[in-house]
């Protein structure tokens, strides 16, 4: 597929209208898909892109991960809003050919452990908790000073 400036960003205006109809999705997921596209309309200006392929896209996160130094969420929603914007591109043009050769799963998000207490927060919280429960008898006494 041709890589026109022009008509990518015509396309993209569509494609934020077909959104805000059928998904109806809110003004701020709008900006974010808008913004993630436009980024990499830049590349393809920056970079001298002609065609729109596999090759190319993979370029692109190449580039996302090892010179823009994007987290994984980051790319993660960039490879969203791209997946969709080429489903949209395929129906509106009949275009049948695969933009990604690569699942999602290149960019998972890392989980994150919960924080754990250190011992002397254990502690504390425990003494604490023995303090309250030994004053049991004091707490409506207070409630009713208040």
């Amino acid at each position: 597929m041709q890589a026109n400036v022009e008509q990518i960003e015509q396309d993209i205006q569509n494609f934020k209208k077909q959104l805000k109809i059928e998904r109806n999705l809110s003004e701020h997921t709008l900006r974010a898909y808008e913004c993630d596209l436009h980024c990499m309309l830049r590349w393809i200006e920056t970079y001298h892109i002609r065609a729109l392929n596999d090759k190319v896209t993979m370029s692109y996160f190449n580039y996302l991960q090892d010179e823009e130094h994007l987290g994984a969420r980051s790319i993660r929603r960039k490879y969203v809003s791209l997946r969709q914007f080429f489903e949209f591109l395929g129906e509106t043009y009949d275009v049948h050919e695969k933009f990604f050769r690569f699942s999602s799963r290149k960019f998972q998000v890392p989980k994150t452990l919960p924080k754990t207490l250190e011992r002397s927060e254990i502690q504390r919280f425990l003494s604490a908790a023995s303090e309250l429960s030994g004053s049991r008898n004091r707490i409506p006494d207070l409630a009713r000073a208040a």
